[in-house]
């Protein structure tokens, strides 16, 4: 058995301010007698584009960097298959990311429609700061995997679904867009969601299938908005999303939830006081 390592370093301008930050590839494996010399074989990245590993593929709908892989049994690492037989390595498996946007597709705009004016900056593009998918290489089809709670921004975003793309360039999968529910709550008077979104927890998601090329990637949001529109006739009670002040509406949340914390303290003072007065005359009426 052999086991070898090699390793490379850049420093060329990646930030986009034109400071200098290091860029690293190490790859490590071990060759018994009769393997391949092609691997696959585990390796390991850091501050490297996420399209350095799609061949540019999906360059214009996803951007990242990479992190250092995690250790533990419940991560999978990076591999890379050696192009002895090919124009260029394959690269599969866990990428853990930095600095992630999602860009281009109609869904995005959407979403702004149902977001108070003072948050919709912060979704030109959403940024997720650290995540993580999963290439799956299957001949000339690559698909990126974003599994569940993998992409999430605390009180702005959360993506999960995958992308496909074929060997022509053709976009498939699916893509969900979650929202904190304490934004979507406040569109309507009733504090309910905008029918296009489903409630999970805390999250309001906005499911879509895509579709397009990554040159003019598309998806199925003005379909779901149009077949929402006949829910929402119903519900006349929205607000004017301009003149939502989040600062408020987070402070008025609070009041709510301290008011009902104090009711529930009062009744369970009462029930207290009346079991005390029970105890101490026994012909006193049972309490209800």
């Amino acid at each position: 058995m052999q086991e070898f390592s090699f390793a490379g370093t850049t420093d060329q301008p990646t930030n986009g301010a034109g400071q200098q930050e290091e860029s690293s590839l190490l790859i490590a494996g071990r060759l018994m007698e009769g393997d391949s010399f092609a691997g696959p074989f585990e390796f390991d990245s850091t501050n490297m584009p996420l399209a350095a590993f799609t061949g540019g593929r999906v360059a214009n709908i996803l951007t990242a960097r990479t992190e250092p892989q995690a250790v533990g049994r419940n991560h999978s690492p990076s591999r890379i298959l050696l192009p002895f037989d090919k124009k260029a390595p394959e690269y599969s498996g866990e990428f853990r990311l930095k600095n992630i946007s999602l860009i281009g597709f109609p869904a995005e705009t959407l979403l702004l429609d149902h977001l108070a004016a003072s948050k919709r900056k912060d979704y030109q593009p959403a940024r997720i700061m650290h995540g993580m998918v999963v290439l799956r290489p299957e001949g000339d089809t690559l698909t990126i995997d974003i599994p569940e709670n993998a992409m999430v921004e605390r009180d702005l975003i959360s993506l999960r679904g995958s992308i496909s793309l074929s060997a022509t360039n053709e976009l498939s999968g699916k893509l969900d867009y979650g929202l904190p529910t304490l934004l979507t709550h406040q569109e309507y008077a009733d504090g309910q969601s905008d029918p296009i979104f489903r409630d999970e927890a805390e999250t309001a998601w906005l499911s879509t299938t895509i579709s397009g090329t990554p040159n003019v990637p598309s998806d199925n949001s003005a379909q779901l908005n149009a077949e929402a529109q006949d829910a929402r006739s119903h519900r006349t009670d929205r607000l004017n999303l301009e003149d939502v002040d989040l600062e408020k509406v987070a402070e008025q949340l609070k009041k709510e939830e301290e008011a009902v914390k104090g009711a529930i303290e009062t009744n369970e003072e009462a029930d207290k006081r009346k079991k005390r007065e029970l105890d101490n005359d026994p012909f006193a009426d049972p309490i209800e």
